[in-house]
């Protein structure tokens, strides 16, 4: 029995700086995570950036053996019943998971799970006997990516949440990866979604063929970089439909954009279905370098989660300047379409676009269709253009931008994309899409200046994903809009 004379708070030492090593150490302490703010900011209530919450989690495949009835409003399931495989290959049951689902996604996993049905538990190890009830088995068949906290005493997974159905991998290799160190999800922690990269066998025809004149850059070289940010870039467009630009004979000759699959594209390259059509979509890193080998230089990903195109999770904000204007009023444009993300409690990242502006980005669950999500995006332009009409333009004709900053909020359609994270730009000198930190904005000189060539050193000097977190805490769009009202 707990003694009521015990502290339930501990008050421990400030620590300064080492950030990294101190979350380092309370992963491997199996604690949840670390929560720091910048030592000259005030103890205020509500949610600023100056508190920073460092999270320690797990991620891997598991086995869907079976779900339970739904509660509430709720449709289809309730939760998805988890198995992994022992040393001795024994199918062990391994928990539930109820969140991370929308309504799509609720009835596409439904009907897979319908056509493996089955009367009884598949495990080797039956469930607890709580766990029994109420539950509908099925073969083990379906593999689906789970974010969890940690393991319970039970061995159970706690605090999980689904991320998406695996199809590239078999039920019978899910094994449960107890070697593995808690990866962190917090904004200043290496990225923890990307999927393995392991070395891809796609070969290039035409390596040495420059792709972009007056410079090194060959088609080996433009593999390299993709082969280089992979990791980070994958959790972003994997899975998901994708829009290329090709340029067969490099930079300057002739061009196309593709959406569709033609011809007998390489491996790595496949087909998803979004409403009555099939789009191309990649599931790793070998995707990427095949993208490359088709000649693909821009890389475009439709903003909605795998397996669910007609909901999209994610907000985009391109701020498209006039052409005269100076790189600090495009920065200060940035920093006042976050304040207004953050007041109505959306969290925007950031990245350049390797042309003239800037894109601010938000995470949203995906519980809105297309045409609402445009709709909030175009009320916030418009709101920036209320406050300064002589600054800012909502309106995509040329001759409102002259002198202003145009809010490009149609990139929320359906099937209007923007360039991905990490993408290279088919302009002059290679420039790439590269995600920046706030807190780096005003140490940026242009929204072109990381460039292919330079990349790998751009990269080395921030080791830190500033989007590694981008997954975690995502906000409902449907309380950014009452909190917007």
């Amino acid at each position: 029995m707990e003694k009521l004379d015990q502290p339930r708070v501990k008050f421990n030492d400030h620590v300064l700086g080492d950030g990294q090593a101190v979350v380092d150490a309370a992963c491997k302490m199996h604690l949840e995570g670390i929560v720091s703010k910048k030592t000259e900011a005030r103890y205020v209530g509500g949610r600023t950036r100056s508190w920073l919450k460092s999270k320690c989690g797990y991620r891997q495949e598991f086995v869907i053996i079976g779900y339970t009835d739904p509660r509430g409003s709720r449709q289809e399931f309730g939760s998805l019943l988890l198995g992994y495989h022992d040393p001795e290959g024994r199918l062990v049951y391994a928990g539930r998971v109820g969140t991370g689902f929308d309504a799509g996604l609720l009835k596409q996993v439904k009907k897979e799970m319908r056509a493996y049905a089955r009367p009884t538990a598949p495990t080797d190890v039956p469930p607890p006997a709580r766990e029994r009830r109420m539950a509908h088995w099925i073969t083990p068949r379906l593999v689906a990516e789970i974010k969890f906290a940690g393991w319970t005493s039970d061995n159970l997974i706690r605090q999980g949440a689904f991320l998406g159905i695996r199809r590239d991998r078999p039920a019978a290799d899910i094994v449960r990866d107890d070697e593995q160190t808690p990866k962190l999800v917090s904004r200043r922690a290496k990225s923890a979604s990307a999927p393995k990269t392991a070395e891809s066998e796609i070969k290039l025809t035409h390596p040495d063929r420059v792709v972009f004149p007056g410079t090194k850059i060959t088609k080996a070289s433009l593999a390299e970089y993709y082969d280089l940010v992979a990791e980070r870039m994958l959790p972003h467009i994997i899975d998901r439909p994708l829009t290329v630009v090709r340029y067969p004979a490099g930079i300057g000759g002739p061009s196309f954009i593709q959406r569709h699959i033609t011809g007998h594209p390489p491996p790595g390259i496949e087909e998803i279905q979004a409403g009555d059509e099939k789009f191309m979509m990649i599931r790793g890193a070998s995707g990427l370098r095949a993208l490359v080998q088709m000649s693909a230089i821009e890389i475009h990903a439709w903003g909605c989660k795998p397996g669910n195109p007609e909901h999209p999770d994610r907000l985009v904000f391109d701020l498209d300047p006039d052409v005269d204007l100076p790189w600090a009023r495009i920065t200060r444009a940035a920093r006042e379409i976050m304040e207004i993300l953050i007041s109505v409690k959306l969290r925007p990242f950031l990245k350049t676009t390797g042309g003239k502006g800037l894109h601010i980005v938000a995470p949203i669950l995906p519980t809105v269709d297309w045409e609402r999500a445009k709709a909030f995006s175009k009320s916030i332009a418009e709101e920036m253009v209320r406050r300064k009409g002589d600054e800012y333009t909502a309106n995509m004709r040329k001759a409102n931008r002259a002198g202003r900053i145009f809010i490009d909020y149609l990139r929320n359609s359906r099937m209007a994309t923007s360039a991905a994270p990490y993408s290279v730009r088919a302009r002059e000198g290679a420039p790439v899409s590269m995600p920046i930190d706030w807190e780096e904005i005003d140490s940026l000189k242009g929204a072109n200046k990381v460039t292919v060539e330079n990349a790998r050193r751009y990269l080395k000097g921030h080791a830190v994903d500033p989007w590694a977190n981008f997954d975690s805490d995502r906000v409902d769009l449907l309380d950014a809009v009452n909190a917007s009202k």
